[in-house]
């Protein structure tokens, strides 16, 4: 039960953060400021201005800090260009679908 709360959780969080730069970075264009969502050039700086309600400012620029160094941003940048991918013609999903690891190991391996 512990392990699927905190995967839940995780999933959770990871996406209440991108809410949170997304919102940011739409309030930041609608004032004129000069934001790029993606790309080499973007500068979270710029979104420092517009902190979460449930977060202090202190910790939204302490978050905004790490979004905004070249090694998060590249990491960014290539899982954005590894989910677009094409594999046979279609964006790879990197999932599995419903059959189970052990299946696909099988039907690699065989008995």
């Amino acid at each position: 039960m512990f392990v699927l709360w905190e995967a839940k959780s995780k999933k959770n969080y990871k996406e209440a953060l991108n809410s949170a730069r997304t919102r940011a970075s739409k309030l930041a264009v609608s004032q004129g400021r000069p934001y790029e969502e993606t790309g080499p050039h973007r500068d979270m700086n710029l979104l420092k201005d517009f902190p979460l309600q449930w977060l202090t400012k202190r910790i939204w620029n302490d978050m905004i800090d790490r979004w905004n160094n070249e090694r998060w941003k590249t990491k960014s940048n290539k899982a954005s260009l590894n989910r677009m991918t094409l594999v046979d013609g279609e964006i790879s999903k990197h999932t599995g679908g419903s059959i189970p690891f052990s299946m696909h190991n099988y039907r690699l391996v065989g008995p």
